[in-house]
């Protein structure tokens, strides 16, 4: 049959002029006809939408009879098609955010209100629990509490297409990514200190009678007590008097036994020790050359005593051992009284020479954005990416969460780490400062890798990486400048804010593109089997492939997965170049087909743009969409 007439302006037939009534044909019942509404756009088929139901009557219009209630009952029972029709708006879950809203728009800024109030509140909470007494469930509620208020704050805001079993995993997996990174960062370090921070040799020079002997001794004294502790000598320090104790020192949660390397080196917080009881009554020892090189010496610095000398005579430290005997060495051993009198001795001078290592512009540099920044934001990355083909993904809100949770869970993580050494102070500067630069980071990751995917456009991962790299390397760097720059310390502070806040307006700006992407409930398509169940890494067993496997649905072939069985017998040339192949497939992939389509939602006529493979909804307005492959509805004749 010839195509039906444009819905809008279906219109009766005429049979013809009035000259031609003479010649008319038997009067016909009219016929009931539902026409597909349409709509063409650029990029896609013409799609259905809805169906509208027009009576066409073939009789003349002077002789054009009412049409029969029975004839409109039977109209108004046909129905479009279910897969066609638009639902009612306003699905269950969906948050919805007015078309073209701008980048700090009502629900916004009311979620970023109660973000700072919980903050607020979980600040003074963990304070008045250690000025209570109760400080180390204080400090755990500031360690925890930040990246639990974060995650819930954004879980609720994408609750419908997010599950919690998956973000629980999703964190989980990025602290255990950072295994690997635990094995080699101890490398990494070494490499980056030999390579950019060179040896300082720092003289100290004191009287012996003014702290000079009781430095030297405290020195050898605490290498003999390492000596002991570490089983080197099986018998007490010749040094140790019988009512003496090796030191500890005291931290935020327990003492540790103050302890000196075999190379002779100690940590800062042993050598100020060393100082401090040498003068007691003075403060400490000063060395104000070595305190102006400890500034720009890192907390896990060490620092090694290279000789100690007292006028003509001197003694070599170039091991522990070395160091325990070099008090007895320069007192001429044996000779106790000689010991005695050198504390008595005005005008002997003690000088005792150290080598340390200074941060450097190169160092902070390295640091900051290659082991802190790349290192760090690859764990997160290879976290969220190992689900991004999964179909349990269905929209960016979840890619959203789960960008957020990896960046939590490493937040956590490394949180404790800082924590138990510095303590409540270390927990608020971190709440305040660093939690949210992880949070942010592994935002931005997650919204580059919806881009990927639900956007169609080819992120390779150094695109994806680069700008949460560069913002938390930034925001590190500034921190980690030599201080022999003399940069104020409060300057440091607002840069590394201002940062943060160039970095969270970047994130914003960066969703915005995502606003127009529609909703898909993700429990709903659980529940009728259409997408998988929550899986862990470990579950899966593809904690080894993230970057090799793609398991989108829209994916013909994968370069891994669908090799052929010769190429996996292949040599191991033929491995390790299927290895090149993925790893350079993941770096500079091929355009990845998109998952959704450019439409017009049938509900506020806003442009955005629906899922092909699973219902969705309208992310401005609530209106469900039609599911695609759409088949388009045939025109129905009812005869009466």
């Amino acid at each position: 049959p010839p195509p039906p007439p444009p819905a809008r302006r279906v219109q009766a037939r005429r049979r013809g002029s009035a000259s031609m009534a003479q010649e008319q044909p038997p009067k016909e019942p009219p016929q009931v006809h539902a026409f597909p509404v349409q709509e063409q756009h650029a990029s896609s088929e013409p799609v259905v939408i809805g169906a509208v139901v027009a009576v066409v009557d073939h009789r003349a219009a002077d002789e054009r009879a009412e049409v029969p209630a029975a004839i409109v009952a039977d109209v108004r029972s046909i129905e479009p098609d279910p897969v066609a029709a638009a639902p009612p708006h306003g699905a269950k879950g969906v948050v919805l955010v007015p078309a073209g809203a701008p980048c700090l728009n009502t629900g916004c800024s009311i979620r970023a209100f109660a973000l700072l109030v919980a903050y607020v509140v979980l600040a003074a909470g963990g304070v008045l629990l250690d000025v209570s007494g109760f400080g180390p469930l204080g400090v755990a509620l500031l360690t925890l509490g930040p990246t639990f208020i974060i995650v819930t704050v954004f879980y609720a805001r994408f609750r419908i297409s997010a599950t919690r079993r998956q973000l629980a995993f999703t964190f989980c997996e990025a602290i255990l990514w950072m295994l690997p990174l635990i094995l080699v960062i101890g490398h990494i370090d070494k490499i980056i200190t030999d390579l950019t921070m060179p040896l300082v040799e720092v003289d100290c020079s004191w009287p012996a009678d003014r702290g000079g002997q009781p430095a030297a001794f405290y020195s050898s004294w605490t290498a003999q007590c390492s000596q002991w502790a570490s089983g080197e000598i099986s018998s007490a320090p010749l040094l140790l008097r019988p009512d003496d104790t090796c030191w500890t020192l005291k931290g935020p949660w327990s003492e540790t036994r103050i302890t000196v390397e075999e190379d002779g080196s100690m940590g800062q917080a042993v050598f100020i020790t060393i100082l401090e009881e040498a003068s007691p009554l003075d403060g400490g020892l000063r060395c104000d050359a070595m305190h102006q090189v400890l500034r720009d010496v890192p907390d896990s610095g060490k620092i090694r005593p290279v000789s100690t000398r007292r006028g003509p005579k001197e003694a070599a430290t170039d091991s522990r051992a070395d160091l325990a005997a070099a008090y007895s060495e320069l007192c001429a051993v044996g000779a106790h009284d000689a010991c005695s009198r050198w504390s008595r001795d005005h005008e002997a001078l003690v000088t005792m020479s150290f080598e340390v290592r200074p941060t450097t512009i190169a160092s902070a540099f390295l640091t900051s954005y290659f082991r802190a920044g790349f290192l760090e934001e690859a764990l997160k990355y290879v976290a969220v990416r190992r689900i991004l083909f999964k179909d349990r993904v269905v929209d960016c809100g979840g890619l959203i969460v789960y960008g957020l949770a990896a960046g939590a869970g490493f937040a956590t993580a490394e949180n404790i780490e800082y924590t138990l050494v510095g303590g409540l102070g270390v927990a608020i500067a971190r709440m305040l400062l660093s939690i949210p630069l992880h949070c942010c980071t592994g935002l931005i990751i997650g919204i580059h890798l919806g881009y990927r995917k639900f956007l169609g456009r080819s992120y390779p991962c150094l695109v994806t990486l680069m700008v949460p790299v560069l913002i938390h390397g930034t925001y590190d760097f500034v921190l980690m400048v030599p201080q022999s720059l003399e940069v104020p310390y409060l300057l440091r502070v607002a840069v590394a804010v201002a940062i943060l806040a160039g970095g969270a307006v970047y994130c914003r700006m960066a969703w915005l593109r995502l606003e127009s992407v529609c909703v898909v409930d993700v429990r709903a398509m659980q529940r009728a089997g259409r997408v998988s169940a929550p899986g862990s890494v470990c579950g899966e067993c593809d904690c080894c492939l993230p970057l090799c496997f793609h398991r989108d649905p829209l994916v013909a072939t994968t370069p891994v997965a669908q090799a052929q069985p010769a190429a996996r017998r292949s040599t191991t040339s033929g491995s390790l170049g299927g290895l090149a192949r993925s790893v350079t497939q993941e770096l500079i992939p091929a355009g990845p087909p998109c998952q959704t389509r450019p439409r017009r939602c049938p509900g506020c006529r806003a442009p955005v743009r629906a899922h092909i493979l699973y219902p969705c909804y309208c992310p401005h307005c609530g209106t469900a969409m039609q599911e695609e492959p759409q088949r388009q509805l045939a025109p129905v004749a009812v005869d009466v």
